[in-house]
């Protein structure tokens, strides 16, 4: 009995995924200490950073957050 042959790709080159774009959107459920937490905790924004982006998503409806 023989054995089939086992063909080894390598590939070289690597695609990379597009970027998204991270916005918030203002509710009126969503505490704003909750989101400032998730501002800093899961986008290590500063404390001044996450206060400006929540306060632009409560005024204007939504705020850009990174990309």
């Amino acid at each position: 009995m023989t054995l089939p042959e086992i063909e080894i790709i390598e590939e070289t080159g690597m695609e990379l995924e597009p970027p998204y774009r991270v916005t918030i959107h203002n509710d009126h459920v969503t505490p704003m200490d909750f989101v400032m937490q998730i501002l800093k905790t899961v986008f290590y924004l500063t404390n001044d950073r996450a206060a400006d982006i929540m306060f632009t998503a409560h005024v204007y409806v939504t705020a850009y957050v990174q990309t």
